[in-house]
């Protein structure tokens, strides 16, 4: 995190924006860096990153009631056609 020079106690937010073919880059390269199963046999039940997707996206699943419904949206990331928008190689 970063604080401003001038007001050092207050933090800097930044927010980038790229388009939905640089977050599937980042995807694919989040994901060939993040072997399968690399949390397998944790007792510790950390979070496991398993997607990124982008927010027009994210609308369209919402509009579909997919977003809503969990069995509805590991069907869709499990889906082939939609294998860029996880970073985890494993089943949802």
């Amino acid at each position: 995190m970063e604080f401003d020079e001038e007001a050092p106690d207050i933090p800097i937010f930044r927010s980038e924006a790229y388009g939905w073919r640089g977050i599937i880059e980042l995807n694919k390269e989040y994901t060939k860096e993040n072997v399968r199963n690399i949390h397998a046999g944790n007792t510790q039940k950390h979070m496991v990153k398993i997607g990124e997707i982008p927010n027009l996206v994210w609308r369209w699943l919402e509009d579909q009631g997919i977003a809503q419904d969990k069995r509805a949206l590991r069907r869709w990331l499990n889906d082939p056609d939609n294998r860029y928008f996880k970073t985890y190689q494993g089943r949802v």
